[in-house]
C-alpha cells in the first residue's frame, strides 16, 4: 500500500542541524523496515518581503491593485504612505495557497474615512481600505488607519514598504516601491442601444451581445429599445466599490453619493415654447449601472419603454431629442474635480441622442419572380440584433394556398432581408408581406408572383424647355428704333486689268432688269 505524510521538525520538537538525513518506516505489524533515499536539510534563508513591481500607478479615488511577495514566510506587513505625505495605512497579509504572494487592493477612496480606522478579514467589504481578491485563499489579517486624509486623497507620490510577518514593528523593511496617484477625470460619454428585450446582467453580456451584433454605438434610438450609456471616468472605483462588484447600481444611485459628489441627468435637448424641459427618471429601480472597475468603464442602461419622465404620461415620445449629462460637482467637500478647474466650475460631459418612432418597411418591387432565391428586404429605425416575423401568406383566388415565413434580423446599418423558394408557385399568385418586431407596429405590403420582376427604373427626364430670350421693350411709349440701313457699298477699285467676269456698278436694279430681258427673249425663241 501507499501512505503520505509530512512532519514540521521544528514543531515536533526536532533540532536538526544543516546536513543529510534519510526517513525509516518500520511496518508495525511485520516489522518490514523501508529507507528514504537522503533528505537535504539547509540553512533556512533570511525572511523577506518584496513588491513585484516597483512603481504602481493609477488614478486617486480608484482601488490601487498590487503583488506582495514572500520569502521564507507566509506572512507579511505592509505600510502606505508616511506622515510627510499625511496618510499611514498599515495592512498584514498571510499567503494561504503557497505560492508565496499575495495581490492586494488598496481603496484610495477610504483613506478620508475618520470612523473605522482598523479591521479585519470579517469586517471586509468592497468598499473597505484593503481587500483581496474574494476568490483568493490568501488573507488580510488587520489593518489600520493611523493617519487619514480629510477628503479625496490628492493626486501626488506615495511610499509603500514591506517586510516580512505580521507587526509594524521589530522588523525593518525589505522592499520598496512607490504609488504614483494622478488626478482623476471623465474621458467619454457614448450611447449604444440594444433591441428590446436585451438581457445585460453583467460584462459578459456586455462583451457578447457586442459581438452578437446585439449592442451597437449610435445616436439613434428607436423608442421601445434600449439606451446604454457607456462612461469612461476614473476614481470613481473606490466609492461605487467596482473593483470586485460588477452589478453597482445601489452604490451609483446611492443617495449619500448620488446627487452630491456627481449626477447623471437625461433630459429633453429642446424644450417647446414657454414649456420646461422634461427629464427621464433614473434610479436603482429602473436603471442598471455595471462596472468594469479596471477599465474605469461604467455601462448605465434603462429600457425607454419602462423609464419614467416628469411628463404628464411619463412616457418618452417618439421622435424626440435627449441629452445626457454626466457632472461631476466641484464645491462638495470630497474634492472629485481637477484642481485644474476653477473654484465654480463642475466637471461636465454630455451626449445627445434621438429617440425615433419604431417603424419596420418593406422595399419595392413587392412582386417576385416564380423562380427560387427571391428575397424581399427592408428598412427599419429598430435597434441592430432585433429579431423580425416576417410571413408572405397567400391570398385572394391563389391556389393551392401558402405561407412562408422567416426570422430577417436587423443588421448594423438597420436593414433586414430573407430569401424564399417561390419556384413552384404559379404567375398571378397574390401574397401579403406582413412584417413586424420590437416596438414597431406591424406592417403589410401585397405583392404576386410574375414570370420576372421588373428591376427596371423609370428614366429621368433630361430635356429642358428653351430658354425664353424674349425681353419687354424697356419703354413701350418709344417711338421704335430705326432698323433700315443704307445699302452697303460693293463698288471695288477698278483692277488694273479687266476680266470678263467684271461687273463695275452692278447693282439691284441692274440685275433685275437682266433677268426680265433674258426670259423675253426664251419666249420668242420658242
Amino acid at each position: 500500500g501507499e501512505y503520505d505524510f509530512g512532519f514540521d521538525p521544528s514543531s515536533s520538537g526536532l533540532d536538526l542541524d544543516p546536513g543529510n538525513y534519510t526517513v525509516l518506516v518500520t511496518d508495525d505489524y511485520s516489522g518490514v523496515e523501508a529507507e528514504s533515499s537522503d533528505v537535504t536539510v539547509s540553512e533556512a534563508g533570511d525572511e523577506a518581503a518584496d513588491f513585484a513591481s516597483t512603481t504602481v500607478n493609477d488614478q486617486r479615488g480608484d482601488t490601487v491593485a498590487f503583488t506582495v511577495e514572500v520569502d521564507n514566510t507566509d506572512t507579511a506587513t505592509v505600510t502606505f504612505g508616511t506622515e510627510s505625505q499625511g496618510v499611514v495605512s498599515n495592512v498584514s497579509v498571510e499567503d494561504n495557497n503557497g505560492d508565496d504572494e499575495v495581490t492586494l487592493y488598496l481603496n484610495t477612496y477610504s483613506l478620508w474615512t475618520v470612523g473605522e480606522t482598523s479591521g479585519e478579514l470579517s469586517q471586509s467589504s468592497s468598499t473597505s481600505l484593503w481587500n483581496v481578491d474574494d476568490e483568493s485563499d490568501d488573507e488580510v489579517l488587520s489593518w489600520d488607519l493611523s493617519s487619514n486624509t480629510s477628503d479625496l486623497i490628492d493626486a501626488g507620490d506615495y511610499d509603500l514598504e514591506a517586510r516580512p510577518n505580521e507587526g509594524v514593528s521589530g522588523t525593518d523593511s525589505t522592499g520598496i516601491a512607490t504609488v504614483v496617484l494622478e488626478e482623476r477625470d471623465t474621458q467619454e460619454f457614448r450611447t449604444w442601444t440594444a433591441p428590446e428585450g436585451t438581457t445585460i446582467a453583467d460584462l459578459e453580456d456586455v462583451t457578447e451581445a457586442v459581438d452578437n451584433g446585439e449592442l451597437t454605438q449610435t445616436s439613434d434610438i428607436a423608442n421601445g429599445d434600449i439606451v446604454v450609456h457607456e462612461l469612461q471616468s476614473t476614481g470613481l472605483e473606490g466609492a461605487l466599490g467596482a473593483q470586485q462588484t460588477e452589478d453597482v447600481s445601489e452604490q451609483f444611485f446611492d443617495n449619500s453619493f448620488y446627487g452630491s459628489v456627481y449626477d447623471l441627468t437625461v433630459e429633453q435637448s429642446e424644450a417647446g415654447a414657454n414649456q420646461d424641459a422634461f427629464e427621464v427618471l433614473l434610479n436603482e429601480s429602473n436603471t442598471t449601472v455595471l462596472a468594469d472597475g479596471g477599465n474605469d468603464t461604467y455601462y448605465v442602461y434603462y429600457d425607454t419603454d419602462v423609464i419614467n419622465t416628469t411628463r404628464s404620461d411619463q412616457s418618452i415620445p417618439d421622435d424626440e431629442g435627449l441629452t445626457a449629462n454626466f457632472t461631476v460637482f466641484n464645491d462638495n467637500g470630497f474634492d472629485f474635480v481637477s484642481d485644474d478647474l476653477a473654484d465654480d466650475e463642475d466637471e461636465e460631459t454630455l451626449v445627445d441622442y434621438e429617440v425615433t418612432e419604431p417603424d419596420v418597411t418593406v422595399d419595392e418591387p413587392y412582386n417576385v419572380s416564380q423562380a427560387g432565391d427571391q428575397t424581399i428586404s427592408g428598412d427599419t429605425t429598430l435597434a441592430p440584433g432585433t429579431e423580425l416575423t416576417l410571413r408572405v401568406r397567400s391570398t385572394g383566388d391563389t391556389s393551392p394556398s401558402f405561407l412562408k415565413t422567416a426570422s430577417p434580423v436587423v443588421q448594423s446599418d438597420r436593414t433586414w432581408s430573407a430569401t424564399f423558394d417561390f419556384s413552384s408557385q404559379s404567375i398571378g399568385d397574390e401574397y401579403d408581406i406582413v412584417v413586424n418586431g420590437g416596438n414597431a407596429d406591424e406592417v403589410s405590403e401585397s405583392g404576386e408572383v410574375v414570370e420576372a420582376v421588373d428591376t427596371t427604373t423609370e428614366p429621368v427626364d433630361t430635356t429642358t424647355e428653351p430658354a425664353d430670350t424674349t425681353t419687354e421693350p424697356a419703354d413701350a411709349t418709344t417711338e421704335p428704333a430705326d432698323t433700315t440701313t443704307e445699302p452697303a457699298d460693293t463698288t471695288t477699285e477698278e483692277p488694273a486689268t479687266e476680266t470678263p467676269t467684271s461687273t463695275p456698278g452692278f447693282g439691284v436694279v441692274v440685275a433685275l432688269t437682266a433677268l426680265i430681258a433674258a426670259a423675253l427673249l426664251a419666249i420668242r425663241r420658242d
